[in-house]
């Protein structure tokens, strides 16, 4: 056999090393081939590596179109979020390319005052396998301020998002209390005293199937906390579940259990209630045929608290009633659908006559 040429030899090294990339994907040739074919611009978004740079004027989000936004976002995000009665924008704000030719998306959707991000990951043919709505990132919500509202307190949000390796993901989360001052003139608002803060640490990998997978949640209280404030964030840690894992509506019902909730349930006063009940009001929105199949199956209320808090969505107005009948007209003939029919037959709004 003849010999390879010095030439030949470094064509064949370079087409080899060409045909993977560090994080064992195909070829970079391959890499967003979906996205390319859909007439988005690769180049121009930003490329998630070790973490998430959320510059805005330095990086722009990719504003897609409607045709893009209903191939991508199909399979994405919360039915109702989709109604063409609600307005909303949606962007992208990095792509990250993984092992298996899979992509992940980082989505900025906006809708009122916030935008939340939105995570998405497709297979090398752009089918969707996987989503998780991560909420606002930054967010600030006012507690008091003088008059020309130039000091004041508030609570804040902030999350940030990074890399440690091809499959897997770590969102830092950190909720505060601070005392702020505010330059009229520039409008710049700084920090000037913490009083406390819960820091959470959520640690997700990616299958090879594609799919999110929380690993762990680690929390420090750094100051006071107060314990009402620590309930509420162990209830806001449910959001930052997958809504592929199966333990979700177990870690749902779990935290349902707890006398220091359950008491408050229902309670339209009660921020632990509305909390709480918006958790199941979400889950209910995405997952209702789970959901539904989840309370079947879990019929003793003693150790059931998640179907007292999905009542409570009723009898607080929080939910109609009409999307629960269509939701079972939806489920199979059978026991679990007659148990549901009878179960949920007196539901309601509190105040309803008759």
């Amino acid at each position: 056999m003849k010999p390879l040429s010095i030439l030949s030899l470094l064509v064949v090294m370079l087409t080899a090393c060409g045909a993977t990339t560090q994080n064992g994907n195909s070829s970079t040739n391959d890499e967003f081939k979906f996205l390319k074919e859909l007439g988005i611009d690769v180049n121009s978004i930003v490329k998630l590596d070790k973490e998430v740079i959320l510059d805005y004027d330095k990086y722009p989000p990719f504003i897609m179109s409607d045709a893009q936004q209903k191939v991508l976002l199909e399979e994405v995000g919360d039915l109702y979020r989709m109604d063409e009665d609600i307005e909303g924008n949606f962007s992208i704000l990095g792509i990250r390319a993984l092992p298996n030719g899979q992509t992940l998306i980082l989505y900025n959707v906006e809708f009122g005052d916030g935008a939340s991000k939105v995570f998405a990951i497709y297979d090398k043919d752009g089918k969707t396998t996987d989503y998780m709505d991560t909420g606002y990132w930054n967010d600030t919500h006012p507690d008091e301020s003088n008059d020309d509202y130039t000091h004041g307190t508030a609570y804040g949000d902030e999350t940030t998002c990074s890399f440690d390796s091809p499959s897997t993901m770590k969102l830092a989360r950190k909720y505060k209390f601070f005392e702020w001052t505010n330059n009229k003139e520039t409008y710049e608002q700084k920090v000037v005293k913490e009083f406390w803060s819960i820091d959470k640490q959520y640690d997700y990998s990616i299958t090879n199937e594609g799919i999110f997978q929380l690993d762990n949640i680690t929390s420090k209280n750094v100051g006071p906390v107060d314990a009402k404030i620590a309930t509420l964030e162990e209830i806001s840690d449910l959001n930052f579940v997958p809504s592929t894992d199966r333990s979700l509506f177990d870690r749902v019902n779990q935290l349902a259990l707890r006398d220091d909730i359950r008491k408050e349930i229902p309670n339209e006063n009660c921020q632990i209630s509305y909390r709480m009940m918006g958790v199941v009001q979400d889950l209910f929105h995405s997952q209702p045929q789970r959901l539904l199949q989840w309370i079947s199956t879990h019929r003793d209320l003693n150790k059931n608290a998640l179907t007292g808090v999905f009542e409570a969505c009723f009898s607080t107005g929080l939910l109609p009633k009409e999307d629960l009948i269509e939701e079972i007209d939806k489920m199979p003939q059978g026991d679990a659908r007659r148990y549901i029919e009878e179960l949920t037959a007196q539901w309601g709004p509190a105040d309803a006559v008759g």
